[in-house]
């Protein structure tokens, strides 16, 4: 998905042996064939930065003017130039034009560990002292471009890689599968914290410095995500969301290049739209011009935009299986990877993509729990309390698969450990609550956003990231700040969002959402009636799609997979070689039997097992593409 891998050591090595490793860590991130690489390496370092050179596209590294400190970065930072002034009078040169790494290097030379803590943007930096031997990595606030590592404290030597599948190119890397992240994977539909499903393999947290010197690491947070909450009108939060929308946007559409946007019938999508100055060109997914279609277009209408409808066919899920793997290092369930097959299309009118991932569960507040009656959820915030928040949460999180018994995947000896394995996971995330979340609401999305990257939707951000820049809206700032300091009473209506899209646009605030088909202004009581008809006609497979339409197909963004699976020959096909593939769900790890008898209940219509099926297929073609060398956790 581009980014940076490198290496590094305490002792002396072969420069051969670095480069060839650099070169295969390269090729594990390139998935176009045309990006760019930035390489550098001497006896103790290398590094190497690919990329599709359009945002920041001067070589790397780029060294200070004694060359004693140098910088490689994927990413971008924004509204730095009071600083750069500042930074020229303290007598710091710069050569390049608008290069976000040359000053990111200089503010670190002039502030040191301080200076991350001013970078407003979507990053991950590699600064390396030649002379020291010093490397320091650093991410953002929300670990947006993530960092996989593996230390080995024995030879003195650090590997890192914006993908683990590039650290898997290591001979020496040991393969010890995590069952603690597995359990996580297929109840929570992700792998949480720095969990990987390498026990050696761990992630830079967001907002994180890593230090390398002498042979050893250290890590420390210049930032930690605490809710702020701030006792203010809902008129108040309205103005302010509108302002810091609007600031944020206007960061992420900065300079000259082509934009595009995944534009959804939703709300989401239609807000970035709302707060540009600049007209892109929006695309839109689907089976059929369906209603969402049909919205979207209306959208892009009203704002001038070109409209570009982006139409898959049954099999585009199965064609896709293998890349969305690989993108997302297994670790996301594959089915996400929605516009994975469009992006060379996108590419070829659009530098960069915009998208409105993040807004819903921040500000619309999509996964704070509500209460449910003949569980129909109401538009009120549920009762729970601290003490029973992590039961709560594996419970009735919106994407739990806790319902659909995970723990019976395991064989049974291997199985004893979930309960406790799952609970200790949630509680060591949420052991120091007090400090950063008083209130029991914010603790839980706490627990959800506090490594934004491993949100269980990211691996669509990923796929865009590994053919084209992208840019999401959600990773600002001041723009985050407001989130944290808003009450969550606030966010579970999603009234202040809605007044906040209404002032920015409200022209279209008329045109009905997708998800509620009513208007974005309309009283929370008339969104509430339209839902809950809308999921009693879902539940009762009476909601009109043409009959000449794939029984998978609905009248919204992504499909029915619970019939995909059962209709789509090739996707149930690679499903059941996949459960019944040693090497893809070994029966030391899991129970077959069972696992066979879901598959089966599921294509006769008895039962749904659509989550589960979809992550088994997902970490089974992985483990067996990847793990063919691994000892299994036992060992």
């Amino acid at each position: 998905m581009v980014g940076i891998v490198g290496y590094i050591t305490k002792k002396d090595c072969n420069l051969r042996n670095l480069s060839k490793l650099i070169t295969l860590m390269e090729k594990e991130i390139s998935y176009t064939n045309v990006e760019l690489c930035d390489r550098w390496t001497n006896r103790y370092y290398a590094i190497s930065r690919v990329h599709h050179g359009i945002v920041n596209p001067d070589p790397q590294p780029i060294f200070n003017k004694e060359e004693s400190l140098c910088i490689v970065m994927d990413g971008e930072v924004f509204d730095y130039q009071f600083e750069k002034q500042r930074l020229l009078k303290q007598g710091h040169c710069f050569y390049l034009k608008e290069n976000d790494a040359e000053y990111c290097l200089h503010l670190y030379e002039e502030d040191g560990p301080k200076a991350f803590a001013k970078l407003n943007g979507s990053f991950l930096i590699a600064l390396y002292n030649p002379k020291s031997h010093e490397l320091v990595l650093a991410n953002d606030r929300f670990s947006s471009h993530p960092l996989f590592y593996y230390y080995d404290n024995d030879n003195k030597q650090l590997l890192f890689g914006s993908q683990l599948r590039s650290l898997l190119k290591f001979n020496t890397l040991p393969y010890r599968l995590d069952l603690q992240a597995l359990f996580e994977f297929f109840t929570f539909q992700r792998v949480l914290a720095e969990r990987t499903f390498l026990q050696d393999v761990k992630v830079l947290p967001p907002a994180s410095i890593l230090r390398f010197q002498d042979g050893a690491i250290s890590i420390e947070q210049y930032w930690k995500m605490r809710y702020m909450v701030e006792p203010r009108s809902e008129e108040y939060y309205v103005r302010e969301l509108v302002k810091r929308l609007q600031k944020a946007v206007a960061r992420k559409t900065r300079g000259n290049h082509r934009l595009g946007i995944l534009l959804s019938g939703g709300l989401d999508s239609r807000t970035v739209l709302a707060s540009m100055d600049k007209i892109p060109i929006a695309y839109t997914l689907g089976d059929f011009r369906n209603t969402e279609v049909q919205i979207a277009q209306k959208i892009a209408k009203i704002k001038g935009c070109k409209h570009v409808f982006l139409k898959r066919d049954p099999d585009y899920y199965f064609r896709l299986v293998e890349k969305a793997i690989d993108i997302g290092d297994g670790m996301y369930r594959f089915s996400h990877a929605h516009f994975l097959g469009f992006l060379s299309r996108i590419k070829e009118e659009s530098d960069i993509l915009l998208h409105g991932h993040g807004l819903d569960y921040t500000f619309h507040g999509l996964y704070l729990p509500r209460a449910h009656i003949l569980k129909i959820a109401l538009p009120v915030s549920d009762k729970i309390s601290l003490g029973t928040l992590p039961t709560a949460i594996v419970q009735k999180l919106k994407y739990s698969v806790k319902k659909e018994h995970p723990e019976k995947l395991f064989q049974q000896e291997i199985a004893t450990q979930y309960e406790e394995s799952i609970m200790g996971s949630i509680n060591s995330i949420l052991e120091n609550q007090s400090i950063y979340a008083s209130n029991v609401y914010n603790a839980w999305d706490y627990f959800i956003l506090h490594s934004l990257f491993k949100h269980y939707t990211f691996l669509n951000v990923a796929c865009i990231r590994a053919y084209m820049e992208e840019r999401t809206i959600i990773y600002d700032n001041e723009l985050f700040d407001l989130y944290l300091s808003m009450p969550p009473h606030l966010r579970v209506t999603g009234n202040v969002y809605k007044k906040a899209f209404k002032k920015l646009a409200p022209e279209l605030a008329a045109i009905p959402d997708a998800n509620t088909r009513v208007k974005v202004d309309a009283p929370l009581l008339w969104e509430w009636e339209s839902t809950t008809v809308r999921k009693i006609l879902r539940t009762l497979k009476i909601l009109p799609i043409h009959r000449s339409h794939h029984p998978s197909y609905r009248d919204e963004s992504w499909p029915n997979f619970r019939e995909l699976i059962r209709y789509n020959k090739k996707l149930r096909k690679l499903i059941s070689e996949t459960i019944h593939d040693e090497e893809c769900i070994s029966s030391k790890l899991f129970n077959v039997k069972y696992i066979d008898s879901i598959f089966n209940k599921h294509l006769s219509g008895e039962k749904n097992f659509t989550y589960l099926l979809l992550l088994l297929l997902t970490f089974g073609r992985w483990h067996k593409k990847y793990c063919k060398r691994l000892a299994t956790s036992e060992d």
